[in-house]
């Protein structure tokens, strides 16, 4: 059952968020220091994944901001991707499962603020 789960919440994250600005913008503010701390903290990541995260998260963020400039959705698709396979390679399941609940919630809550 968390396999399925896990599944399609991928899927939904990788057919979905390019499209969509406030998930670009989410997954943007992922290099910030602030909201990196938060994650780092929920997560419970030790020094090492803090440190390829955030080389993940400042990597993503680029390739965001060049999709955008570019207005290119394949490129912002393809930037959303390379941050969830690469998290996924250097968290464990468990810690994935909760940066996957994280960035859902965050997007809800984005999508939430940008509707009022």
């Amino acid at each position: 059952m968390k396999k399925i789960i896990l599944f399609i919440m991928i899927a939904f994250t990788t057919s979905t968020y390019a499209i969509n600005p406030t998930v670009n913008g989410t997954f943007s503010k992922l290099s910030n220091a602030t909201t990196f701390q938060t994650i780092r903290q929920y997560l419970g990541v030790n020094n090492s994944q803090a440190e390829e995260l955030e080389t993940v998260f400042s990597t993503t963020s680029q390739k965001l901001t060049t999709a955008s400039e570019e207005n290119n959705d394949i490129s912002a698709e393809n930037a959303i991707n390379y941050n969830l396979n690469s998290v996924k390679s250097i968290l464990s399941q468990s810690q994935y499962r909760k940066y996957l609940l994280f960035i859902s919630m965050s997007i809800k809550s984005e999508s939430e603020i940008a509707q009022n």
